[in-house]
């Protein structure tokens, strides 16, 4: 079996206005420690405070791209990048990201998921990564930042996909 690579990272998280900001910076910092970001390829489950500051940040600041955005209702993919902002406004006018007009929709937003990027982040619904799709998951770096985290043993399904190296997977939680 190939090993699967974990670096979890803890936090202690303050109350007040403290713990918004700490939640804001986890996705980036680690990526932007351990990763060069630049111009890589992002898939963002989630555009809450994780996931939206996550992909705001990475595209503003780090240039990567915003290929792909999860939510409830569906899913957005643009080889070229999506506007993080425009795709914001649009979910908070119309509850949700279905029908937004400059991406190609998704009814099922799991399979957004599953497009070739260079990270995934997981920021918002529990498990969604899990043993039904994870053989399909083709990022390399897989950052959670959800609530309720993946069972790591359920990644096990990387390493039966016959690739010669299975997933960074870096696992964020509050303590």
């Amino acid at each position: 079996m190939i090993p699967i690579s974990i670096l979890e990272v803890r936090i202690i998280a303050n109350t007040g206005n403290t713990r918004a900001n700490s939640t804001v910076k986890l996705p980036r910092s680690p990526l932007r420690e351990y990763f060069r970001v630049d111009g890589k390829r992002v898939i963002v489950q989630g555009l809450g405070n994780v996931g939206y500051h996550a992909a705001k940040f990475l595209n503003e600041k780090d240039g990567s791209k915003i290929k792909g955005i999860v939510k409830q209702d569906g899913g957005l993919s643009d080889v070229e990048g999506l506007n993080v902002e425009a795709v914001r406004t649009w979910f908070i006018e119309n509850g949700g990201v279905s029908g937004y007009p400059d991406a190609r929709n998704q009814e099922n937003g799991a399979a957004v998921m599953e497009e070739e990027c260079d990270i995934l982040i997981s920021a918002a619904l529990e498990v969604i990564i899990n043993l039904s799709n994870a053989v399909r998951i083709k990022a390399p770096l897989i950052i959670e930042g959800a609530n309720g985290l993946s069972r790591w043993a359920q990644m096990r399904s990387f390493a039966r996909k016959g690739q010669s190296s299975s997933p960074t997977c870096i696992q964020m939680s509050a303590v």
